[in-house]
């Protein structure tokens, strides 16, 4: 791990910023959701910044990002997503 949370593994490529010219270069669809899901990815403070900061774009329920209805709903409950299924890790 590094002084952030995440883990050596290309997660800046998830992290959506203007400042970030690694966004989007080549990401799994699932990775996103991960980071929301997985305690042991990413820590639970670097967590929440992302999701306040909007930067988990691509965090979705469904690899079909054509289904706007599906991220749609994954992005409006992001917060609670991390919180129910990390508990004391978040």
């Amino acid at each position: 791990m590094n002084s952030i949370g995440l883990p050596p593994k290309n997660y800046e490529q998830l992290m959506k910023d203007p400042r970030n010219p690694f966004y989007g270069m080549r990401y799994h669809d699932d990775d996103a959701m991960m980071l929301v899901t997985e305690t042991d990815i990413c820590d639970g403070a670097m967590l929440r910044y992302m999701i306040q900061h909007q930067m988990l774009p691509d965090a979705s329920f469904c690899e079909n990002h054509e289904d706007k209805e599906s991220l749609q709903l994954a992005q409006d409950n992001l917060d609670f997503i991390a919180r129910t299924v990390r508990r004391e890790k978040y």
